[in-house]
């Protein structure tokens, strides 16, 4: 259960780990993530809070996370899931995308 990862790298974790269990012959096990998360009456007031670059630079640390076309994470597009931001209505929306 990672606390932070990318939707890109959670999908290919989620392929990885559905082979094991296949592979294995058992059944797919359980998956969960803790996002970080920032609430606020807009979108921009959340992320006002938090200190994107540093998200950022720390997920160019991760050797095994799925890479953005660049190849280095500079965006926040690029840490996609990373982080959940903005109203309450806003997090749910981001939340489906798991």
């Amino acid at each position: 259960m990672p606390a932070r990862i990318t939707l890109a790298t959670l999908a290919k974790l989620r392929i990885y780990s559905r082979e094991l269990c296949d592979k294995a012959g058992n059944p797919v096990i359980s998956e969960a993530v803790m996002p970080f998360a920032s609430v606020a009456k807009d979108r921009k007031t959340a992320l006002s809070k938090i200190n994107i670059e540093s998200l950022i630079g720390e997920a160019d640390k991760y050797p095994t996370w799925v890479k953005p076309p660049s190849g280095t994470f500079s965006t926040l597009d690029d840490i996609l899931g990373y982080i959940l931001s903005g109203t309450p209505a806003d997090i749910a929306r981001e939340t489906r995308a798991y």
